[in-house]
């Protein structure tokens, strides 16, 4: 008959002088050096126990420790001797236990709610391979490989081990950027009628206007700042987008509600015209400063009138008890009451100024400002303007930042620039004096500079690396790594490293040295969003996102 090693307990503590091998599938008992072919005289059987068996833990699927590890010692079926060798024996009752286990943990995920947790634990990874990335600053690593999950990226780099099950993506030898962020640009958004500082790009954007996100897309931006246009004055609230699929919608999410104020002091009208306007935005500014001083007013007030009603109630508590004391006495009929005190009127609250509220915020810090200026003239108001009401200073445009670039090193400003004008239009307006040593001039004075998208906004890269020639900064630099980190989610977009979220670009050839390189699909977060010159959803993706959707973070 077999004979059992019942317990985990039996395995960790054998009796003395016996050992326990064990192989990959089979084992031997030993004592004193020599297997034994029977069972040695002293081994328990099954109805006796070890005091060591009291104290094995219990098994990993549940149960009692006599379940566990049970080891039976056969005989030989070649030779018919007893012993010969022993194997683990399956004990009776810990398959059913672990198939329970199996069961609950099977049954546990398809019961789980849809979390962004529970979507990304069964998510399959994606894989890039056959790729060259290029990254910041012209490294460029050959061979790569890309593994995403979750909607970000896991692994990257020629050294990057593909995971088991992952869906396989042959990038053919192409070449992967980071997404490009563009900054000022009126994608989907219908032209500004007034100025207005409550007006939010966010609430008029055209999330459904394909034909003007395929345009960005087939340019590599999958995020873009939306700005204002065709007013002048405080113009309203910038707004960032990023290119993909929302939830209620649409090719495209907001981000970010509330970027900067934007205000336009309108370079391209007559001297007078743009008097006025900024006469009109220092009124603006005067009036919230003055609207901040009535709602501190009310709130000091409102402090002392709950102080005062507190005192007139303490007062009536006090003039009640005395006339309570004169129990019994007479009343004088011709004595006259006096008369009821009202108590300490309540200040009245100022009237709510919303498009105030805006300009308090910005006062504040709170919101940054954007001007759009191009002639010295217009920078210096600028300039002025910031001092006067402490203020940082974002220039939008600085044509002729050249001109004042001791000014805006100062006040340390930022300048967003666009690509310089080409033909009829380099002759008149307000870039006709626009130098060609404009950011060689400004990054000699220390002033950091962005780029912005030209008319065509496709040709967003094209433009920055033809703009940024001789300059210290790169291209690709400048739109995957400093837009992002000015926009305060450089630590989370624009990276090609683990961590990092997986916007990426794949391109035909590299962009930064084929002017012919077409992008030939678009991630966003991990999810394909654009392939083939056309806009693709979660059906038609070769790596649809979870059904649950992914957990909303600030990319900041």
């Amino acid at each position: 008959m077999p004979y059992r090693f019942q317990g985990l307990g039996a395995i960790l503590s054998p009796p003395p002088d016996f050992r326990l091998r064990f192989g990959a599938e089979r084992g031997s008992i030993e004592h004193g050096g020599s297997p034994v072919c029977a069972p040695p005289r002293g081994v328990p059987g099954p109805s006796r126990r070890w005091g060591a068996l009291d104290r094995s833990p219990a098994p990993p699927w549940g149960g009692t420790s006599e379940r566990t590890s049970a080891l039976r010692l056969d005989s030989d079926s070649r030779t018919g001797e007893p012993g010969g060798s022993w194997r683990p024996a399956r004990p009776p009752a810990a398959p059913a236990v672990a198939c329970r286990g199996i069961l609950r943990v099977l049954l546990a995920a398809l019961l789980l709610p849809a979390t962004p947790a529970a979507a990304q634990l069964f998510e399959r990874a994606t894989v890039i391979e056959n790729v060259a990335l290029r990254l910041p600053g012209g490294a460029r690593v050959e061979s790569a490989r890309i593994v995403v999950k979750g909607g970000r990226i896991e692994a990257i780099g020629a050294a990057a081990a593909k995971p088991l099950l992952a869906r396989t993506i042959d990038g053919g030898g192409g070449v992967v950027t980071a997404g490009l962020t563009a900054l000022g640009s009126q994608l989907a958004l219908a032209p500004s009628r007034k100025a207005d500082p409550r007006s939010v790009m966010a609430d008029g954007v055209d999330r459904y206007d394909r034909d003007a996100i395929v345009l960005a897309l087939s340019g590599g931006i999958t995020a873009a700042v939306l700005v204002p246009d065709g007013v002048r004055g405080i113009q309203g609230v910038a707004s960032l987008v990023r290119l993909r699929p929302g939830e209620d919608g649409g090719h495209l999410t907001v981000s970010e509600r509330e970027v900067a104020l934007c205000l336009d002091l309108d370079s391209e009208a007559g001297a007078l015209s743009r008097l006025q306007n900024l006469s009109s935005i220092r009124k603006t500014f005067e009036a919230a400063l003055a609207h901040r001083e009535e709602l501190d007013l009310y709130e000091e007030s409102l402090e002392t009138y709950a102080k005062e009603l507190a005192e007139a109630v303490e007062a009536g508590k006090k003039d009640g008890g005395e006339g309570q004391a004169k129990e019994g006495g007479a009343k004088d009929d011709g004595a006259k009451e006096p008369a009821k005190d009202a108590g300490p009127k309540r200040p009245a609250e100022p009237k709510p100024r919303e498009d105030l509220a805006v300009v308090l915020r910005v006062l504040d810090r709170e919101l940054p400002l954007w001007v759009t200026a191009h002639r010295s003239a217009d920078i210096w108001n600028a300039i002025e303007l910031v001092r006067e009401f402490d203020l940082d200073l974002v220039l939008v445009g600085g044509s002729e930042a050249h001109l004042v670039a001791e000014a805006l090193q100062e006040v340390e400003a930022t300048v967003l620039v666009g690509p310089a004008p080409a033909g009829a239009a380099a002759e008149s307006g307000a870039d006709r004096r626009r130098s060609p040593h404009l950011l060689p001039t400004l990054e000699r004075h220390d002033i950091r500079w962005l780029p912005l998208p030209g008319a065509n906004l496709h040709e967003l890269l094209g433009d920055t690396v033809r703009l940024s020639r001789g300059c210290e900064v790169d291209a690709l630099t400048q739109l995957t790594r400093a837009v992002p980190g000015f926009l305060g989610m450089g630590r989370r977009v624009g990276l090609l490293q683990r961590g990092g979220l997986a916007d990426l670009v794949l391109w035909s050839g590299d962009p930064l040295t084929d002017p012919s390189a077409r992008v030939r699909q678009v991630w966003c977060e991990g999810s394909t969003v654009f392939r083939d010159d056309a806009i693709v959803s979660g059906e038609e993706a070769d790596d649809p996102p979870p059904s649950a959707p992914r957990r909303k973070e600030s990319l900041r």
